[in-house]
């Protein structure tokens, strides 16, 4: 007796974006080599990477933190 397949096909799936990879603190830590409570600092002042809370949680978003170390290339000590 064959055996019945389904009709629908697989759906593959598509590569993710790097504006929809999602980072932890400790991720996002290893990756600006920087260390989770600078994070952790700069959220509560205010400053440092963009980031989500999602329900409670903390992600960093990929692209923001790509964008993010670019805005922050120098070419000399001096200046801001």
């Amino acid at each position: 007796m064959p055996t019945k397949t389904s009709n629908l096909a697989s759906p593959s799936t598509p590569p993710v974006a790097a504006s929809e990879v999602l980072l932890t603190p400790k991720q996002a830590a290893q990756l600006l080599n920087l260390s989770t409570s600078w994070l952790a600092k700069q959220r509560g002042k205010g400053g440092g990477p963009p980031y989500l809370k999602l329900d409670g949680a903390v992600r960093y978003r990929l692209a923001d933190l790509q964008q993010w170390m670019k805005a922050r290339l120098r070419l000399s000590t001096s200046g801001p």
